[in-house]
């Protein structure tokens, strides 16, 4: 797969920075990710921390926690996983 890197670039700084705000101040951490589809990047899903609802929602679990319960058509080997810091343990 050949990675578009402007586009990824874009994405952090329309798509996954700018929410990130609001879900600080109701007291969650800054942490995000996002599941795009392989073949043209676009989103599937932009997860972040939501440890107000469950200490366990990091960023990384909430969004894989989110693809699966969602009436989802994409299979998951078509998608590209990618997180704003490196996943927790």
């Amino acid at each position: 797969m050949i990675i578009n890197y402007d586009r990824l670039l874009d994405l952090f700084i329309e798509e996954i920075i700018p929410p990130s705000y609001e879900n600080v101040k109701l007291g969650n951490k800054v942490f995000r990710a996002t599941i795009l589809e392989n073949n043209n990047l676009s989103t599937i899903y932009i997860g972040f921390n939501n440890e107000i609802i469950n200490p366990l929602y990091h960023g990384e679990i909430s969004i894989i926690n989110n693809y699966f319960i969602k009436d989802n058509k994409i299979d998951p080997n078509k998608c590209l996983f990618i997180s704003s810091h490196e996943p927790c343990s």
